[in-house]
């Protein structure tokens, strides 16, 4: 929970990155219905990437957990991710889970390793066939 038991919430971490390279970050959340609020709201924000996020539909039973997957591209060495409750009072906040930050494979790098695969694929067929050959 963002909140907690005060008023006011948010959490921030850097981590370290590579200038350029783009990067998924993905995060789950819902929201605490211990204090009775309807719903809870907070921002997030990561490389220039800014957004809102909203939850509304939990209940004590079903929390409704929603996943957020988005992609950044880091400008810097270290990289800030930063989550700050906008709605919500105390037990009211928004409930963060799984929160992950990982590299995306470039296209070219999925490419070369296409390459290797049918490389060593035909290199097995190929040892397969002059395998097969009898002796008389």
């Amino acid at each position: 929970d963002l909140i907690g038991e005060g008023g006011v919430g948010s959490i921030s971490q850097m981590f370290g990155t590579t200038a350029g390279q783009l990067y998924q970050l993905t995060f789950a959340y819902s929201h605490n219905l211990f204090g009775g609020l309807q719903s809870a709201s907070a921002d997030y924000s990561v490389a220039g990437v800014n957004g809102t996020i909203t939850h509304s539909t939990g209940s004590n039973t079903n929390l409704d957990w929603r996943t957020v997957k988005l992609r950044f591209t880091a400008t810097d060495s270290n990289t800030t991710l930063r989550f700050a409750n906008t709605v919500g009072g105390a037990n009211d906040g928004i409930f963060l889970d799984a929160v992950s930050v990982a590299g995306v494979p470039e296209p070219t790098t999925w490419l070369m390793m296409l390459v290797g695969f049918a490389a060593i694929g035909f290199g097995m067929r190929r040892r397969q066939a002059t395998g097969n050959l009898a002796v008389a």
